[in-house]
């Protein structure tokens, strides 16, 4: 198997722009562009400071959280937790996922999301335009090993930790080999791009919200 590496990122950028003639460019910055730094900078000082980071990430998406806060038995521990995800320290982060996901939505993707901002170096979005992007590029380019990661149609939950784990580890050791050329944002993003303009060409057009 060949190495994640430059090459490998090359190439996606390669399918990105094979991709792209699918997808008409907005003109202007978007909520994304406006947002994305203001809010990966947001304070984790209180409790309800991490219930807006909350309300941030799902401003970037298509519903309105269900969210039970009176699963969290410790709100105290809890809040601990991602203060130390947030100095990086990843310990925690997969009982993170476990414990949050069925208090915000049932969703790994949010949750992806809201502790993203939290850890944006160190902790990935993944959603269903990433997954679909996933599973073209390493279709078409077999030859490197990656994860098997669901559908881009499964609802993603608290079953899918450990894929998104996986996810994740491969993302972190592709940037590692990349010596510094591109982050792991560039490479989730271009997943994104990737999925998001390929289903343009195979389905109808339907409104997609930035990761």
């Amino acid at each position: 198997m060949k190495q994640l590496n430059q090459d490998a990122y090359n190439l996606l950028l390669k399918a990105n722009q094979e991709a792209i003639q699918f997808y008409t460019m907005y003109e202007g910055p978007d909520w994304y562009q406006l947002t994305y730094d203001l809010f990966k900078e947001a304070p984790l000082e209180r409790m309800n400071d991490f219930w807006k980071i909350v309300a941030y990430t799902y401003s970037w998406m298509p519903t309105i959280p269900v969210v039970k806060a009176h699963l969290i038995k410790d709100s105290d521990a809890l809040l601990h937790r991602l203060q130390e995800l947030k100095r990086g320290d990843l310990s925690h982060l997969q009982k993170l996922f476990q414990q949050l996901i069925p208090v915000i939505n049932n969703s790994l993707v949010g949750i992806s999301k809201v502790l993203h901002f939290i850890a944006p170096d160190r902790v990935p979005i993944i959603d269903r335009n990433v997954l679909r992007g996933w599973n073209i590029f390493f279709k078409q380019y077999s030859e490197y090993e990656a994860p098997s990661l669901p559908n881009y149609r499964t609802s993603l939950n608290g079953k899918h930790v450990s894929k998104y784990m996986m996810y994740r580890d491969t993302m972190i050791g592709w940037v590692a080999n990349g010596e510094g050329q591109f982050t792991m944002r560039d490479l989730e993003f271009a997943f994104f791009e990737l999925g998001r303009n390929t289903e343009k060409e195979l389905q109808d057009c339907h409104p997609t919200y930035t990761i």
